[in-house]
């Protein structure tokens, strides 16, 4: 069956009246207690707002699985069951911007996010939209934070582009949708970036001993499948915000150091707090994490706060 035809047919399922009740009550229920994460028993959850669109959104976060296949291979497979499809979209005469996925955890997203042309004047543009696109946690909210824009040059259609966008927090938990805008020929278009069903994540709590003496200390480090988060204390600012050396050692005995380059860092210099993150370039398992070395520190799996 073509995919045109499968989402027809399921389009025409239609549930009973009893258990369009209890599927609403569901999912009000988890609503209002809101996501309880554990790193085992992970299910994804998405609070969609009518019961009759639930098998058609299944479908759609099957087709964003492909999207971040593009960028992190066939390692989004661990995390396939927390990716989340909103469409949520904007449009105006010449643009339509839709969510087409998101997958992400505590402070870090990354969503893919398509950009259509809808007249002649809009479908003659040849190049990419990068520098167009701005993501924020509010339309005024003052944030310490980094995002970048990738087009998916493979997924390119005739009127049609997709892009990554990744968005790190570097000061606190992401608790509120983010708002992407796209501006163009004197346009502007902005719709959210709802949270999705957050990562499982291991935090380690450093040995301070092996820090006495030094300016800098690691204090904690938290592994998602997506991202490591790394909050320090250093006892004066210098020029170059300190990060220590993270290595995860897997059951395989393969090793993966976690913090090499290309992570965003703040400093907040009255609490002499630093905080450095980064999103990895393919999602990793952290249930297959033996331990982790942290400048010459082997914490083994069991140890630290929930690892």
């Amino acid at each position: 069956m073509k995919q045109d035809d499968f989402r027809s047919a399921l389009a025409g399922i239609e549930p009973e009246p009893g258990q369009k009740e209890k599927m609403l009550a569901t999912i009000l229920d988890r609503k209002e207690k809101g996501i309880n994460m554990k790193r085992k028993n992970m299910k994804l959850i998405p609070l969609v707002a009518g019961c009759l669109l639930m098998m058609s959104v299944a479908v759609l976060a099957s087709d964003s699985i492909g999207f971040f296949k593009v960028f992190f291979g066939e390692s989004v497979n661990i995390v396939a069951e927390n990716i989340f499809s909103p469409q949520s979209q904007a449009e105006n005469e010449d643009y339509r911007l839709v969510v087409e996925g998101v997958v992400s955890d505590e402070y870090s997203h990354v969503s893919v996010v398509s950009v259509e042309a809808l007249n002649e004047r809009a479908k003659n543009v040849s190049r990419g939209f990068q520098d167009h696109f701005k993501i924020l946690k509010g339309e005024n909210a003052a944030e310490s934070s980094s995002s970048s824009v990738i087009e998916l040059e493979s997924l390119k259609e005739k009127n049609k582009r997709y892009y990554i966008l990744k968005y790190k927090s570097t000061d606190e938990i992401l608790t509120e949708p983010l708002i992407v805008s796209f501006e163009k020929d004197g346009g502007k278009l902005s719709t959210q970036i709802p949270m999705a069903d957050t990562l499982p994540a291991i935090e380690i709590r450093m040995d301070q001993n092996h820090y006495e003496h030094q300016a800098y200390r690691p204090q904690t480090v938290k592994i998602s499948p997506l991202s490591i988060v790394v909050k320090g204390y250093e006892k004066e600012a210098k020029y170059q915000i300190p990060t220590p050396k993270i290595v995860a050692t897997f059951d395989n005995g393969e090793k993966m150091n976690l913090l090499d380059n290309e992570f965003s860092a703040s400093r907040f210099p009255e609490e002499n707090i630093t905080t450095a993150t980064k999103v990895f370039d393919k999602i990793i398992n952290i249930d297959k994490i033996a331990s982790i070395t942290v400048d010459g520190i082997e914490y083994q799996a069991g140890e630290g706060s929930s690892f």
